[in-house]
């Protein structure tokens, strides 16, 4: 199904991927970190039902090169992500909130 222009997923959408377009580098790396993190969990179970040799357990590419996710390259790009700190903070409740009520906003006013 396609997305409607002036619908207000369909808003919602061109602006996100105009965000991500203007993040920068370092921005961009640090999202697809946090994605990888997160996913990491329900990926082990995911990888349990679908049972593949073609299967890398953090990311793609590193399999299309044909490394390892032990290799140097792995370790350099990701390090032990599953036990990194680094996060920023917390969020509080009240910021989630305040950010949803942003994000309504926009898209009832587009």
């Amino acid at each position: 199904m396609r997305l409607s222009r002036c619908s207000p997923l369909g808003a919602f959408v061109r602006r996100a991927q105009l965000e991500f377009t203007r993040l920068q580098f370092y921005d961009s790396v640090k999202l697809w970190k946090g994605f990888v993190k997160y996913r990491l969990p329900t990926y082990r179970a995911w990888a349990r039902k679908n049972p593949s040799s073609e299967q890398a357990s953090v990311d793609i590419n590193l399999l299309e090169l044909g490394l390892d996710s032990g290799g140097q390259l792995a370790q350099v790009v990701y390090g032990n992500i599953e036990y990194d700190s680094d996060d920023e903070g917390n969020v509080s409740a009240k910021d989630v909130e305040r950010l949803l009520e942003f994000q309504i906003s926009e898209l009832q006013r587009k």
